[in-house]
């Protein structure tokens, strides 16, 4: 098993506006940062906003850390991300990971990056030294970092929306603390890529944290948005089948022990969107053998896809939101019927297409009229 891993510090404290110098502090509870302008809602005057849509998948650390490691010929070992994205929708699965179309970053996974990374950083320096006023500091370097980022500068955020931008995150890594206290965590190591075979099949994850626990190795990933909600059949038993998070971090834990023979304990999803946000699974060889077999059923269905060059589209209002709607037939006229009936917020990306905006309510728009 390949494990890397990243250490990062800093010193120095961020003022009041996101910058570095001397003695500038910014309130965790409320940011000196934001302005009356920048605290008004997403989508007031003068602001960039990305909507907050249930249910609409968010881009998350592993994903954009896995662009980078792809090879001509598609994903060279399968991912989490990317088995949840085949399970989504093959189509779109085939988009990015084989025709490899453009699907930059939004607002709100550029947000969740950011605060990723000041918390790898915080989480990597000594207990005594994890608190809130050097996370204050560890921002101000990040943001400075982060300004010269593509990913960010492609959002071209105007000034309110920047002060918008660092209230958020913030706001973000601040929930870290409601959830645990950081200076009592026995922190093993942060940001571990693993690259293993898991049941034969090649796999690539990037645990955010892990820790030591009396009970044995612990693993965390955090998550920028809030838990899924579970339907009305779920079944708690099943939890991480059915819980793509869950079954995420399931996976690393199968991995570990599948490479190193030494189970985890407990995995646990922190989610930095919510106050008291975390979801924490034990850990057993059955749940292991269920996403192990998971894992491979999907692989199996990829190289099936790959070998006939058959990847099924799965319409649904989540098109509206899709970075390659305008590729896909089935999307698109997914996203005019829901458009028609109501059903499709303003705010969603698919608006903004011109067969949407010029047809609304006509029920004419195609693929070809743009």
């Amino acid at each position: 098993m390949e494990l890397e891993t990243g250490h990062i510090s800093t010193n120095g404290h961020m003022d009041d506006n996101g910058n570095m110098g001397e003695n500038g502090h910014m309130s965790p509870s409320e940011p000196k940062a934001v302005d009356d302008e920048a605290l008004t809602e997403p989508g007031s005057a003068g602001q960039e906003a990305e909507p907050a849509t249930p249910g609409v998948p968010e881009t998350d650390s592993e994903q954009t850390q896995e662009q980078e490691q792809e090879q001509d010929f598609g994903p060279p070992a399968l991912s989490p991300s990317q088995l949840k994205l085949y399970d989504d929708c093959p189509k779109k699965w085939k988009f990015r990971y084989l025709e490899k179309l453009p699907d930059p970053p939004g607002l709100a996974a550029v947000i969740g990056t950011f605060a990723h990374s000041v918390l790898e950083a915080l989480m990597n320096l000594p207990p005594e030294q994890r608190t809130q006023d050097i996370a204050q500091a560890i921002a101000g370097q990040k943001f400075d970092e982060i300004s010269r980022d593509k990913d960010f500068q492609r959002l071209n955020l105007g000034k309110p929306a920047i002060a918008r931008f660092k209230w958020r995150a913030w706001d973000s890594i601040t929930k870290l603390w409601t959830i645990e206290d950081p200076q009592q965590v026995e922190v093993i190591d942060v940001e571990v890529k693993l690259t293993t075979k898991v049941s034969g099949v090649p796999f690539v994850g990037y645990i955010d944290r892990l820790d030591n626990s009396p009970q044995g190795l612990v693993i965390n990933d955090y998550k920028s948005g809030k838990p899924n909600h579970p339907g009305p059949n779920s079944d708690p038993n099943q939890r991480h089948l059915e819980d793509s998070h869950v079954f995420q971090v399931m996976l690393y834990a199968a991995a570990v022990t599948e490479e190193s023979s030494d189970m985890p304990a407990k995995v646990r999803v922190l989610y930095l969107g919510e106050l008291n946000g975390q979801i924490a699974e034990e850990v057993t060889p059955a749940k292991l053998e269920d996403v192990q077999a998971k894992l491979v059923e999907t692989w199996g269905r990829i190289s099936d896809s790959r070998i006939s060059q058959t990847f099924e589209a799965k319409p649904s209002i989540l098109c509206g939101w899709c970075a390659f709607l305008a590729h896909c037939q089935e999307g698109m006229e997914t996203v005019i019927q829901f458009n028609e009936t109501g059903k499709l917020k303003d705010s969603a990306p698919a608006m903004k297409l011109k067969q949407i905006l010029f047809n609304r309510g006509a029920g004419s728009a195609t693929l070809d009229s743009a």
